[in-house]
């Protein structure tokens, strides 16, 4: 009985993904710390925002379950609807597209962080920066993003759509 030889298929693999064809999930590099969760969603973030409903349960882990349910259900709420509705891109606080992102500082304090970032976004690059401030959680030894705080805006994430996803009178 012969062995079959996987030496060629782990060759290849090893080859793409140092070629970069085949990039590890976001997910895993952003186990480490609050910044690399971050900067590993917002790194998916600007490749996948035009498909952002249909494509964010690829990131479901990388979110707190309160903040993710949230956002699925306001998620599927439209115009039409007549009921209220995320009328604006959750994780740049804009109606626009987003270029790039920077974190700016990090705060830790035991299970919890804040990262300072600052989201550039615009009609045209590089955009123009609108800061952020993404809130962690360490749970079962992985950050996990709370909410998201909107620096030009009174509200955080959560409690906008909170206010969205509470029943119609």
């Amino acid at each position: 009985m012969t062995r079959p030889n996987h030496l060629p298929k782990q060759l290849l693999l090893t080859g793409l993904l140092l070629a970069g064809i085949i990039l590890p999930n976001p997910t895993v590099l952003a186990e480490m710390t609050p910044q690399a969760t971050v900067e590993g969603f917002y790194q998916w973030y600007v490749s996948n925002q035009d498909r952002l409903r249909q494509k964010i349960f690829q990131q479901k882990g990388l979110f707190e379950p309160v903040l993710y349910q949230q956002l699925i259900q306001a998620f599927q709420k439209q115009p039409q609807d007549g009921q209220r509705w995320l009328d604006f891109d959750p994780f740049s606080d804009t109606q626009v597209r987003t270029y790039s992102y920077r974190a700016r500082s990090v705060k830790l304090k035991e299970d919890k962080a804040i990262i300072d970032i600052d989201v550039y976004a615009g009609l045209r690059q590089p955009g123009s920066p609108v800061p952020i401030q993404v809130l962690l959680q360490k749970r079962n030894d992985k950050w996990q993003i709370t909410n998201f705080v909107y620096r030009q805006n009174p509200n955080s994430l959560l409690q906008i759509l909170r206010e969205i996803n509470q029943p119609s009178p």
